[in-house]
C-alpha cells in the first residue's frame, strides 16, 4: 500500500477529523476571565448573565428559544 500511495477509506476520514479539529482549536477566541469564578462577591444584579438558544420544532416550523438567566440569586 506505501508503494502505491494507497489508503484506507477510513484512514482518509479518520485523518479529515483530526485535520478539522486542529483548525478548529485554532480558531477559538480566548477572552478574559472578568469574574475569576468569585461570584459571591458581585453584588450588582445583571452584571453576570448565563445564556442558551435551543431550537423547537413546533408545527412543523423551526422556532428559536432564548433563555437567559440572572447569574447573581
Amino acid at each position: 500500500m506505501k508503494e502505491n500511495n494507497i489508503q484506507a477509506e477510513y484512514v482518509k476520514r479518520m485523518r479529515r477529523k483530526i485535520l478539522i479539529k486542529q483548525n478548529r482549536n485554532k480558531n477559538i477566541i480566548k477572552y478574559p476571565d472578568l469574574v475569576n469564578r468569585n461570584f459571591n462577591d458581585i453584588k450588582e444584579r445583571f452584571s453576570i448573565l448565563f445564556t442558551d438558544v435551543t431550537y423547537l420544532i413546533w408545527n412543523g416550523k423551526k422556532h428559536y428559544q432564548s433563555t437567559i438567566i440572572d447569574g447573581i440569586y
